[in-house]
């Protein structure tokens, strides 16, 4: 009985301890990004204000060699094109995801999942593998008053993906082997009657969804800010993917 009572205090230190770790490095992320970047709104969405890397940012300016204060590189930090897309069209479409709970695949600055939540989605859940991706975007939903659920696992068709209404896809098919992986998933949620959503201004890895039965539902022509800082990508597109 002893034993059994030390082994669970022992536990319960151990997970003390790494709780304090992890707000040790909650902390520490938090700084680093709110000294990184400037908080902003894009022209294309107005309503929300992000933490990105602009012009006025250091890191704009660096390179991918150069020393930078996090393990892998930024790009939580950068609004993308797929997610400004995707995020405007949640925006002007409200009921789409008004009640219903959403998955925010690569998540990153974490875009979708507050336009999700500010339209009046009943879970939003932004889901990365990068961890101070993850911090990147609980900062930018309180700069936006709303709560958002996170998820670091890799969910590619894993059981747990299959719970959600909806799946948004935002960037993620930067090229042709990583958007591979993604087709399988995709086709398991649409037989489970899941609604998919993509957003791309059309990469080159975007070519594999060739096969998928896809429905346009938005063009977005960028910003001119944005199509010099996306090799001159003009536009913005939204689709259905459809079983």
């Amino acid at each position: 009985m002893l034993l059994r009572k030390l082994i669970k205090l022992k536990n319960i230190v151990i997970n003390l301890n790494q709780f304090r770790c992890y707000c040790e490095k909650f902390v520490k992320y938090e700084r680093i990004i709110a000294h990184e970047t400037e908080i902003v709104n894009n022209e294309l969405v107005p309503e929300i204000k992000l933490h990105l890397i602009t012009p006025n940012c250091k890191l704009y300016y660096s390179k991918i060699d150069e020393s930078i204060p996090f393990k892998n590189d930024p790009f939580f930090l950068i609004f993308w094109i797929g997610g400004i897309a995707l995020t405007r069209f949640v925006l002007d479409n409200p009921g789409i995801v008004k009640s219903k709970t959403i998955l925010d695949f690569g998540s990153g600055c974490g875009s979708l999942s507050i336009a999700a939540k500010m339209c009046g989605a009943k879970i939003a859940v932004a889901n990365d593998i990068d961890e101070v991706s993850i911090i990147a975007a609980q900062m930018n939903a309180r700069l936006n008053n709303v709560i958002i659920d996170t998820e670091i696992r890799n969910l590619i068709d894993h059981p747990d993906s299959f719970s959600y209404d909806i799946v948004f896809f935002g960037d993620v098919f930067y090229d042709e082997e990583f958007a591979s992986t993604l087709l399988p998933w995709i086709e398991n949620l649409l037989e489970k009657k899941k609604r998919v959503f993509i957003g791309d201004p059309g990469r080159h890895g975007f070519k594999v969804c060739r096969n998928l039965n896809l429905t346009q539902l938005q063009q977005y022509l960028l910003p001119e800010n944005v199509k010099n800082e996306n090799n001159g990508f003009e536009f913005g597109y939204v689709w259905e993917v459809q079983r």
